[in-house]
């Protein structure tokens, strides 16, 4: 099953049929068992004794993108087309075989969202999760609130925060063993304490305990719902909580529909380099002054306009007294943005 998207990209399909019935009612039913790509199931079913020249039904078993999908399947000696538009049921039609494509108008627009902060109520747990690692540990550091948000608003990513902190503070012994004097020992104690400091994270999220910041539901499925707007999330938490955080607050079937997710060790370089947006516009393969970014920091902001990207800021308590010169919008939270005041109508 070959199948072109409308991102104007092809991608080899592979299915394999698992159930065909040809009852008496004249309804023919296909199903699929496997597909590529991380693609949700397929249903195919007609209202025709006979697969040949018969108008096919398509529906799948959860949302998702790209927002339209053109499939040429040879069944019963047919060539047949599968359209699938975004939140609706198509119609498939016999095509020749020199008309095997149907040209769709390129995304003009892409709207990234940073996470924590942006899309989940994080921060705070954030914090309280690398205290609990620390004192597992044997580590006499406990991080404020004060202290973690001046940590955060200034280094990106849990380990350089770590780094960050020990190199200005100390290197403490822990319970791998005396303070760690090398590169391999200092690399090893950041390792051992981001990687529990994860599982106590993924425990808080998965318990119900982030919630999604004010509004942002809402322009999430504006934004994914629009076939002219990729979508991306861009985060330098590690890639485990991330995911966690998006399956959490935004439900699954959503997270499979935006087009591009990097998360982490994704990028070799940290906010406020604009290296995880600069990578964002080329695997979107939309300009960057066609991208708007959603962050809530003063270092997301910077990497953002390091990649001539326009930034809106949904500030937290922790980020709300930061210089966000520069911003296109400076919000409390998602609740008043819109696509509609993020982009120019077309």
């Amino acid at each position: 099953l070959e199948s072109t998207s409308s991102r104007d990209t092809v991608h080899m399909i592979s299915l394999t049929l698992t159930k065909i019935q040809l009852p008496n009612s004249g309804t023919s039913e296909i199903r699929t068992q496997r597909a590529t790509l991380c693609k949700p199931r397929l249903a195919l079913s007609c209202r025709s004794s006979s697969l040949v020249d018969a108008p096919i039904r398509v529906a799948t078993t959860s949302k998702f993108r790209p927002a339209c999908y053109l499939a040429s399947a040879f069944l019963a000696g047919a060539t047949i087309v599968v359209q699938k538009r975004h939140r609706q049921i198509a119609r498939c039609r016999h095509l020749t075989s020199s008309s095997t494509s149907v040209m769709r108008r390129a995304a003009a627009h892409a709207l990234i969202f940073d996470c924590d902060g942006v899309i989940g109520e994080t921060e705070g747990l954030h914090r309280m999760a690398y205290n609990q690692a620390f004192q597992e540990f044997g580590l006499s550091t406990t991080w404020s609130v004060e202290y973690y948000d001046v940590l955060q608003n200034s280094v990106g990513g849990g380990k350089p925060k770590m780094r960050h902190h020990f190199s200005r503070h100390g290197w403490p012994a822990s319970r791998l063993g005396a303070p760690p004097t090398d590169e391999a020992g200092q690399a090893a104690l950041v390792d051992a304490l981001q990687a529990r400091k994860t599982e106590v994270y993924k425990e808080m999220v998965s318990s119900g305990m982030c919630k999604p910041r004010p509004g942002i539901l809402a322009l999430v499925d504006e934004a994914l719902a629009r076939d002219d707007v990729k979508t991306a999330v861009c985060s330098a938490s590690t890639k485990e909580a991330a995911l966690n955080v998006l399956t959490a607050v935004l439900g699954s079937e959503r997270v499979e529909q935006f087009d591009v997710l990097l998360l982490g060790d994704d990028v070799s370089k940290k906010k406020p380099d604009p290296l995880i947006y600069n990578l964002a516009a080329e695997k979107l393969g939309v300009s960057p002054s066609a991208c708007a970014v959603i962050e809530d920091s003063k270092i997301g902001l910077e990497a953002a306009l390091g990649a001539s990207m326009a930034c809106y800021i949904t500030y937290t308590d922790s980020t709300s007294s930061q210089d966000f010169t520069g911003a296109i919008g400076i919000l409390p939270d998602a609740a008043n943005l819109s696509l509609k005041n993020i982009f120019s109508a077309d």
